[in-house]
């Protein structure tokens, strides 16, 4: 099974996410294949096809609901990318390859790599 992205936590209010043209039903943000939980506690990932996540990235298992869409105001259908801020570049990419999420490109942010 291809790792799939299926929910993120963030601990921004909904009054923020709104602000940015996205609809809120059941306290998130609803997208074909991924929702946004904002008001969390810390940021973290569900990611289905992952039986545990490398240490520093912190994992949820989201309350099952029926999958729904709404149109956003700002025409929003997806996630492109969730940004993972390491001290140890190289450890982290072994780390989460090795549980089947594999890097798709390096980008050399000058004093640092993404």
């Amino acid at each position: 099974m291809t790792p799939t992205l299926t929910a993120v936590a963030v601990p921004d209010g909904t009054e923020r996410w709104e602000a940015l043209g996205f609809e809120i039903i059941e306290n998130m943000v609803l997208l074909p294949w991924v929702r946004v939980v904002p008001e969390a506690a810390e940021i973290a990932v569900a990611i289905d096809g992952v039986d545990q996540l490398p240490d520093g990235l912190a994992g949820f298992r989201p309350e099952p609901i029926a999958p729904v869409y709404t149109d956003h105001p700002n025409r929003a259908i997806g996630i492109d990318h969730v940004v993972a801020v390491t001290p140890e570049f190289d450890a982290t990419v072994a780390a989460l390859e090795g549980v089947g999420l594999p890097l798709k490109r390096i980008r050399d942010a000058g004093s640092f790599r993404q």
